[in-house]
């Protein structure tokens, strides 16, 4: 493996959130490991282009709750614009 493919660099904000749901039983130096083998063993044992998929659709479903987010907060706000609100639940539609 080469040098600057590590741990760190894998699991960069994923160990913490690991110890957090754990309530810290595993530590976070485990967490990196597990972290690690997981992305092995997920590059080793599936398609890149099956995991290239499954990313695409948690950005969209990501980018799919922040719109419909945007819109619920514009509809909250006094003195709304109509022309918000259809752009928002416009573009959550898309």
């Amino acid at each position: 493996m080469p040098p600057w493919v590590s741990p760190h660099i894998i699991g960069s904000g994923t160990s913490g959130l690991i110890e957090d749901i754990t309530h810290r039983k595993l530590p976070v130096r485990f967490a990196y490991l597990l972290i690690l083998l997981v992305t092995v063993a997920l590059t080793w044992e599936t398609n890149v282009n099956v995991i290239f998929a499954y990313a695409s659709r948690a950005f969209a479903l990501y980018y799919f709750m922040q719109r419909c987010v945007a819109f619920l907060l514009a509809r909250e706000v006094k003195g709304r614009r109509s022309g918000q609100l259809a752009g928002f639940a416009l573009l959550a539609l898309i």
